[in-house]
């Protein structure tokens, strides 16, 4: 009579950590899931600020100014 009594509270003990950590293994994995979203957030943003940058150094860039070139012709 023991033994089946401490068999069943082992199983109802397992069966109560298991739910526990199935319980934390749903708050991680939400956890997860959010800050694959925030990283994938960022990296659209780091591609817009880089493409920004890229059409901003396009419009800056322009020709050389050729001042040195006419003072060398002037002597």
């Amino acid at each position: 009579m023991d033994l089946k009594y401490d068999l069943k509270h082992v199983v109802e003990s397992m069966k109560g950590k298991l739910a526990d950590s199935e319980g934390r293994a749903s708050e991680w994995e939400s956890i997860a899931v959010f800050k694959e979203q925030e990283l994938s957030e960022q990296k659209k943003k780091v591609a817009e600020l880089e493409e920004s940058l890229k059409q901003e150094k396009a419009k800056t860039a322009g020709p050389v100014p050729q001042e040195n070139k006419k003072e060398g012709e002037d002597k």
